[in-house]
């Protein structure tokens, strides 16, 4: 047997769909947007329209939320909350985002766009029981920005030597910028006949010479508009040509320096080789004109005759540069004269002992 209670609970279930079916009544709330993507310049102002509807008259526990998801860099936060008596404004759109709050209407209005501001926008709308039916709804949202002044700059050629390749940049622009370059020859600008990428800013100049000096013009350009800059080629390479002029001028200097030295060097030597060749002769002519005669010493009566060797003399050296002796032979040994009061050898016994003798007959 079925309870009481829950035959009423299953009738009113039935009941409950009948009636839906009949009226066509259904518990949900319908999300619609106006607009998919939107376009919205730097600095100005944009509205994102939703609107809502909910089978119920109650709106008291009606909940509006705005929730982003930042394009670059990536990010998602609830930006915006309304509902039960409270609302809530994320720090980045404080003081620039406003709300409406009509019935029906839950559209915000974001002010003084920035570049950040690009990305997708979710608007969700909650009003219980009305948890079913089509409640979030999306809106893309672009902000455009200007180009920023570009930077122009020059760089080598990866594989030509005699080539260059000229960069132009803008760090700021939506959509992104392209770039045009021209020749200004005479304050007018002209077409360039060389490789340029219009999405890559980069010009390719080759074989340089005097003909491609000159001033180098490019424009960055897009929907909101463009920005230029210059850059003057015939200034870098009349430096890079006075740099080299310099180095080479410096070589050539050092090397006529070198060769000054060297050439100075080598005539002192030879003078000095000379010098020395002239101090030789001359000392040996100086020798050759001293006397080549020896002289010998002459013994005196008492050397003679303490000198018992025929030929123990020899001469003297003749000069410093001949270092030769010559030896002089001398006749025999002759006796000596001997003088008035000098007596013969051993003699001077036989007087010492006459002496003697008369001094003790004397006595």
């Amino acid at each position: 047997m079925v309870p009481i209670n829950t035959k009423m609970s299953t009738f009113r279930l039935r009941l409950l769909v009948t009636l839906i079916g009949f009226t066509g009544c259904v518990f949900a709330v319908e999300v619609t947007v106006k607009h998919s993507h939107l376009n919205a310049t730097e600095g100005g102002n944009v509205t994102l329209l939703c609107t809502f509807t909910t089978t119920l008259e109650n709106l008291s526990d009606l909940t509006i939320a705005w929730t982003f998801l930042r394009s670059l860099p990536k990010a998602q936060f609830q930006m915006y909350y309304y509902g039960d008596k409270l609302t809530y404004i994320n720090k980045e759109f404080n003081g620039r985002l406003l709300a409406t709050h009509t019935p029906g209407n839950a559209s915000i209005t974001i002010e003084k766009l920035r570049p950040s501001d690009s990305g997708n926008y979710l608007c969700q709308v909650d009003n219980p029981p009305d948890f079913t039916g089509n409640h979030i709804g999306s809106v893309v949202l672009t902000v455009l920005v200007a180009p920023s002044k570009p930077t122009c700059g020059i760089k080598p050629h990866p594989v030509k030597t005699d080539s260059a390749i000229l960069s132009c940049h803008s760090d700021e622009g939506v959509p992104v910028p392209t770039y045009h370059w021209v020749e200004i020859v005479n304050h007018v600008p002209e077409n360039i006949f060389g490789h340029s990428g219009r999405t890559s800013g980069l010009l390719t100049i080759s074989n340089i010479s005097a003909h491609e000096y000159g001033v180098y013009q490019c424009t960055a350009s897009n929907s909101l508009g463009n920005q230029s800059c210059t850059f003057d080629l015939s200034t870098l390479y009349a430096e890079t040509d006075h740099i080299i002029g310099a180095i080479i001028g410096a070589v050539l200097a050092a090397i006529v320096i070198g060769a000054i030295v060297w050439v100075v060097a080598r005539k002192a030597k030879k003078n000095a080789k000379k010098n020395v060749e002239k101090d030789t002769e001359l000392q040996v002519k100086q020798e050759a004109m001293k006397p080549s005669n020896a002289y010998v010493t002459v013994p005196t009566d008492d050397a003679a005759a303490a000198s018992t060797e025929p030929n123990d003399a020899k001469l003297a050296e003749v000069g410093p540069s001949s270092m030769e002796t010559t030896e002089v032979h001398r006749p025999a040994a002759e006796t000596p004269l001997l003088s008035k009061n000098a007596a013969p050898s051993g003699t001077e016994n036989t007087a010492k002992e006459e002496i003697e003798g008369e001094g003790s007959h004397a006595t």
